[in-house]
């Protein structure tokens, strides 16, 4: 079961929300027939309530016909979802945000593969590499990132295994971080694991609300605060300057280490640009995670991680743990096609369409 994000702030009972979370759970084929729920007494510690909360949430997905308790045993659930219906042919699915296959350069990228492959660097991109990532794609990434003068980089499998690493180092058991309330489910699912106190931030039409991070930061002392600045998932909320500015602040005064999800972040169809929360910052507070797979090609996997040198070593060598190294042929392949040009020209190309996209869809 994955571990609920619950807000004392709401209207609804905490022991109501623990309920609405495993019914959803089970609902949703989470959790199935069968699957045994933690004790009441050993997830109350998981996720830091009181035990009668917990048992009262049971208590009531018994009574509804979702679970069922055995003395001695435990609870189980005893629900069986229903089977989904497969998709009509003219069905679209807004599970997951990837950019359309229709508008992929494909003759571009498959003339980078070319030039990739048939370069006299073939064999060195083969061979087991940096776990850092592939030297000339770091050099290119971190000058277009516009780095602090003590800033480093780190190339990772997509921006998801850039967030597994930063909980892995940053956020081991016990610690606190924070996350958007709506937060895209990547995001929650990493840093909920056991024994890592989640908390969520209310997230506003303008992003995250300033004033109700600040009061949290006072009271919880979070080892990580996780924000999307532009184009929040699910909300597509952008934060604006000002408010950016407190953040960065509010989290230095914490002490308080900021994760910036800017995957989407190239995303903008109108209007110029605002500055990262890592540009605002000046003493090093912000880890920097981007990369390419919501406008170019996801099936490369290819993301990175920009930050101060000291914090980029740690995870450099938790990801060399991992898999030892990155995959230097996708990482070659991209920054052929981004020095050819034709990743700028593709990127402007996706936000025109994304563009005409979006208005089609607010005309309609």
């Amino acid at each position: 079961m994955r571990i609920p994000l619950l807000n004392p702030d709401l209207e609804s009972p905490i022991y109501r929300q623990l309920y609405e979370h495993i019914r959803n759970e089970i609902q949703n084929g989470l959790l199935v027939k069968g699957d045994r729920l933690p004790p009441t007494r050993e997830l109350a510690v998981q996720i830091g309530l009181n035990r009668t909360t917990v048992s009262a949430a049971y208590a009531l997905l018994e009574s509804e016909g979702f679970i069922r308790g055995h003395v001695g045993r435990g609870s189980f659930v005893n629900y069986t979802a229903p089977l989904q219906q497969p998709p009509a042919q003219d069905f679209i699915s807004f599970a997951s945000s990837r950019p359309a296959e229709s508008d992929f350069p494909i003759a571009e990228i498959q003339a980078a593969i070319r030039e990739v492959t048939a370069s006299g660097e073939i064999g060195h991109i083969l061979q087991l590499g940096s776990p850092g990532g592939y030297g000339p794609l770091r050099r290119y990434l971190l000058a277009e990132t516009n780095p602090h003068p003590n800033d480093d980089i780190l190339v990772t499998s997509g921006c998801q295994q850039a967030l597994d690493l930063v909980q892995r180092v940053f956020a081991p058991a016990g610690e606190t971080v924070l996350v958007e309330d709506p937060v895209y489910h990547g995001i929650k699912n990493v840093f909920s694991r056991p024994r890592v106190r989640l908390f969520g931030v209310r997230t506003t039409a303008t992003g995250l609300d300033v004033e109700e991070l600040g009061r949290m930061l006072l009271a919880e002392r979070p080892r990580l605060l996780i924000v999307t600045p532009d184009f929040q998932n699910p909300t597509g909320a952008t934060v604006p300057l000002e408010a950016r500015r407190a953040i960065v602040a509010l989290a230095r005064e914490s002490g308080t280490l900021i994760i910036e999800n800017e995957i989407y972040r190239d995303l903008r169809y109108e209007a110029e640009p605002l500055p990262t929360l890592k540009e605002l910052d000046e003493t090093g507070n912000v880890i920097l995670v981007r990369s390419f797979s919501k406008v170019a090609f996801p099936g490369l996997r290819v993301g990175w991680v920009v930050g101060p040198s000291r914090l980029i070593a740690c995870l450099t060598e938790a990801r060399q743990w991992c898999d030892l190294h990155t995959d230097q042929l996708s990482q070659a392949i991209l920054l052929r096609f981004a020095e050819s040009g034709g990743l700028a020209a593709h990127c402007e190309r996706v936000r025109r369409a994304g563009r005409d996209r979006l208005r089609a869809v607010l005309d309609a």
